[in-house]
């Protein structure tokens, strides 16, 4: 077998230098230079963080009951949602009901229902409370009766003659009257209110003009489900309006 001289190159050896323990002034201190950038990063100042994306504030729902007169009277429910503020916020519904009668309507009870699809009610109110002042004007008239006789005596022919005479007074007070709310769950994702006039003396003078309610949820609404019953009277005669609808929240 030929041996083949100088076919294999044997590499030669690298100089290594002595670790002598000895730090020349010329080599980097590397652990000055960790501590100078320790402490250049702790007396930086801390950057701001990225703005937290809030949801939009959705436009108010309107749902609106006709009654009649040609629009001037009606009932109005008004679903509003409250603008977030941090991410830990409680999603929240402002409800706000409009009653407008022309006289001589009025308006006795308003019962309707919200149902929130796919969400989950947590709180609601009120459940029980009394309305605010409605201030009611009462007339009333008393009638008082007077009578007068007197006898007569012409040419031998006595008479008695008697007139009487019927007088009205009209008497006004003003009485404040408080409609009654009464409000319950229905289920996991509805709510129902009734809303009555009061029914005691003086006090059938139909529903305030403005009340308000509100709701929490576990997370933004997305539709509303509506149900809503008005009692109207006008004289004599009570009807009964009937609305129902699905409205869906602007997604922005």
């Amino acid at each position: 077998m030929t041996r083949l001289k100088g076919f294999f190159k044997r590499d030669k050896p690298q100089h290594r230098e002595r670790n002598t323990g000895v730090i020349h002034s010329h080599e980097p201190n590397l652990r000055e230079d960790a501590d100078s950038i320790l402490k250049s990063i702790a007396n930086r100042p801390a950057p701001s963080m990225p703005p937290y994306p809030y949801p939009k504030l959705d436009p108010p729902l309107f749902l609106t009951t006709h009654i009649g007169d040609k629009g001037l009277s009606f009932v109005e429910v008004k679903v509003a949602c409250n603008q977030l503020k941090s991410p830990d916020d409680t999603p929240s519904v402002r409800i706000s009901v409009t009653c407008c009668a022309v006289n001589p309507r009025r308006i006795s009870s308003v019962s309707f229902r919200l149902k929130f699809p796919t969400n989950q009610i947590q709180t609601i109110s009120p459940t029980h409370q009394t309305g605010p002042d409605t201030e009611t004007k009462i007339a009333k008239t008393e009638h008082l009766t007077t009578s007068l006789q007197a006898g007569v005596n012409y040419e031998g022919i006595s008479a008695n003659v008697s007139r009487a005479h019927e007088a009205g007074t009209e008497r006004s007070a003003t009485r404040y009257t408080h409609a009654q709310i009464e409000g319950v769950k229905v289920g996991p994702d509805a709510v129902q209110w009734s809303l009555t006039e009061d029914t005691g003396e003086g006090g059938q003078a139909g529903l305030p003009s403005t009340i308000d309610m509100s709701l929490t949820l576990i997370r933004k609404p997305a539709r509303v489900d509506y149900r809503c019953r008005v009692a109207e009277v006008k004289g004599q005669v009570t009807k009964s309006h009937d609305t129902q609808e699905t409205r869906s929240f602007e997604q922005r």
